[in-house]
């Protein structure tokens, strides 16, 4: 269905200054994108001079002008000579303060963290779920399960970025310690785990 597969238009984004759909519908109640041409990223046909309403964050209704009906009251968009297309997801970022407006003013609406500081991206994917700062849905894994040495992508680290180390560390070595540390970071609430495979054993991984 359109409307299930749909995540926010990227004009959206740039029509209302880089905040998401979510944070505009709590502040302005129902928003509405009247006039643009809809390419919904499922291959169907594009629906020119197309109606979206959203209610609440999320999309209530979409399609052709005549057979959708925009609620009185609601805050209007002319997107006349716009394409309104799916927001677009960035699989693999390591998030900074200054990328939230930057990613929503090209289209991205959804990003996957894979490797930052674990207090501090917690803290960051807070935010953005209380809608205190503008920037992608986000999902995050924390800190990588690995050894010294290996490939962490925290670059703030002393050890980024060189060799891998063959030689095992005793604090860090084998299939118990490597479940503890994935257990550890489930606990904190991570939504996925990241490895690396550069100096973990395949049973580790």
């Amino acid at each position: 269905m359109i409307r299930n597969s749909i995540l926010v238009a990227a004009v959206v984004l740039a029509l209302t200054g880089a905040i998401s759909s979510r944070t505009m519908a709590q502040k302005q109640g129902v928003l509405v994108i009247d006039g643009g041409t809809l390419i919904d990223g499922t291959g169907a046909a594009p629906v020119p001079n197309s109606v979206i309403v959203i209610e609440d964050g999320k999309i209530a209704s979409l399609g052709p002008r005549t057979s959708v009906r925009i609620p009185e009251g609601a805050r209007v968009i002319d997107a006349r000579g716009k394409f309104l297309v799916p927001g677009l997801i960035d699989g693999h970022v390591h998030y900074r303060s200054w990328m939230g407006e930057l990613l929503l003013n090209h289209g991205i609406t959804t990003v996957f963290d894979l490797g930052d500081d674990t207090d501090w991206i917690l803290g960051v994917r807070q935010a953005e779920r209380d809608g205190k700062v503008q920037m992608p849905r986000i999902f995050v894994a924390g800190l990588a399960i690995n050894r010294p040495g290996g490939n962490f992508a925290p670059s703030y680290l002393s050890d980024a970025g060189a060799p891998a180390n063959t030689k095992i560390d005793p604090s860090r070595n084998g299939p118990d310690w490597a479940r503890a540390a994935a257990k550890a970071l489930i606990a904190r609430g991570v939504d996925q785990i990241k490895v690396t495979s550069d100096n973990l054993t395949a049973e580790e991984i």
